[in-house]
């Protein structure tokens, strides 16, 4: 709610498809329609609060990165749109971001290449940020692998990034087995932050000599609502060409052997896990589904998320086209 009590600031869905409420919107509390303030925005929208009556504070997925930027709920572009002004930046991923409005400051958690989660500071006139806290300090202690953003061109010309994780002794010249990690959603996105945990071991298969690649091909967050919503009615079509293409240019870029690559995945990165097995055996020699669905029919009639699927990716219900699921 705005300072003044006027104004309601939140996040939502630009339609019933809209795989993401990754889009700002503000709606007077007495009554009337909802203003969309981010039409056609590049990024996907993930937190908002008010810095005044007129300004609203937004984090946002920006490709792989993390941005904090401010939004003039009167002002307009040319093109009649909000304006807008990066704050922040950093290399580092932010997790959450508090705004103290009496004193302008920033309470920000984040990560970096070489460490999980710590606490940093910050404030609206600053582009910079400053780590408060130190935990696990025998992280400093651990060597770690070399990882970046990197883009390539789908089938199609699209512009496709993820994050490539370098083998921890990677030798320039020399190929390397290649395990993608594909995140699931398929609207969710991998960031260029911290990028181990349990069930993503990014840091300890490069640690045993693998490149890794999480792509963020079509239909996942951080480029806009017509990025995440590319893929809708071709669920395992184009966006796996993209992971096929992403391949492809690292063979070309001479770092990954095109005979020795594996995939593994959650969710619908199991899914994708799953049709990398059947589909395409040919270019993959190891597969881990977890968490998958491959069934789209069963997935509908079984679990709690019945109309993810045929409501928001596929937009119809399986049984007015059985052929296509």
């Amino acid at each position: 709610i705005s300072p003044n009590s006027e104004n309601l600031a939140f996040l939502g869905a630009t339609s019933y498809n809209d795989p993401l409420s990754q889009s700002i919107y503000t709606v007077p509390l007495k009554g009337g329609k909802a203003n969309l303030l981010t039409p056609d925005f590049k990024e996907s929208f993930v937190a908002v609060d008010w810095v005044d009556d007129n300004t609203i504070l937004a984090k946002s997925y920006r490709g792989t990165k993390t941005v904090v930027s401010t939004i003039d709920t009167k002002g307009k572009t040319p093109e009649g749109i909000a304006n807008q002004t990066d704050v922040l930046a950093p290399d580092e991923i932010l997790s959450s971001v508090s705004y103290h409005k009496p004193s302008g400051k920033l309470v920000i958690t984040a990560s970096s290449h070489g460490h999980p989660n710590e606490l940093f500071s910050g404030s609206l006139g600053s582009s910079e940020i400053k780590r408060l806290t130190k935990t696990n300090p025998d992280m400093n202690e651990i060597d770690l692998a070399k990882q970046k953003t990197i883009s390539w061109l789908g089938p199609d010309g699209l512009e496709i990034e993820g994050v490539l994780t370098y083998p921890l002794k990677y030798r320039k010249g020399k190929r390397y087995p290649l395990v993608l990690q594909i995140h699931g959603g398929p609207e969710g996105t991998s960031l260029d932050g911290w990028n181990t945990r349990a069930t993503y071991p990014v840091q300890l298969l490069a640690a045993e000599g693998f490149v890794v690649l999480e792509p963020n091909y079509r239909g996942s967050g951080g480029k806009g609502v017509a990025f995440s919503k590319a893929d809708h009615d071709d669920l395992g079509g184009m966006e796996f060409e993209d992971v096929l293409s992403g391949i492809d240019h690292l063979v070309a870029e001479g770092i990954v052997d095109n005979n020795k690559v594996g995939t593994g995945g959650w969710s619908y990165g199991g899914y994708f896990s799953a049709w990398a097995a059947t589909k395409y055996t040919d270019r993959f020699k190891a597969s881990m589904v977890a968490a998958g669905l491959t069934n789209m029919i069963s997935f509908t009639g079984t679990t709690d998320i019945p109309y993810e699927m045929s409501v928001v990716h596929w937009n119809q219900w399986w049984f007015d086209n059985p052929e296509l699921h």
